[in-house]
């Protein structure tokens, strides 16, 4: 196999900034183990099963031939996949960002009622 696990699994440490003193109390290692199985091609699968825990990503993600990432996220499939995902995270901060300004729009005419409230209270009282 071509495949060199040792390196991703470094890589994806470094992108996740997961210190190596966690990897090693996780796979009950010491820090030079973790070192080690970065220098390795292959790995046991309780090990893999570990790390993939720690990492947040699927097994199968360790499996797939290309390096699928999209911002902070992982993906297994192909081009048509991570348009997908492309799309639907664009779409979700769009999303936020409509809220954000709703939520700011309400808290302003809350306030303008709450002064207009206001103003009403002080002209009923000079009646």
């Amino acid at each position: 196999m071509k495949y060199h696990f040792g390196s991703k699994i470094k890589k994806i440490a470094n992108e996740k900034d997961i210190p190596i003193k966690l990897i090693s109390s996780e796979l009950g290692l010491t820090k030079a183990g973790v070192y080690e199985i970065f220098k390795r091609k292959d790995i046991n699968t309780d090990q893999l099963r570990k790390i993939s825990i720690l990492f947040k990503v699927t097994m199968s993600y360790w499996f797939d031939e290309e390096e699928n990432k999209i911002g902070n996220y992982y993906y297994l499939g192909n081009d048509e996949c991570a348009n997908k995902l492309l799309q639907a995270t664009q779409l979700i901060e769009s999303l936020e960002d409509k809220i954000k300004i709703k939520d700011e729009l309400i808290l302003s005419k809350d306030e303008l009622i709450a002064s207009k409230e206001k103003m009403i209270r002080t002209l009923e009282d000079k009646k």
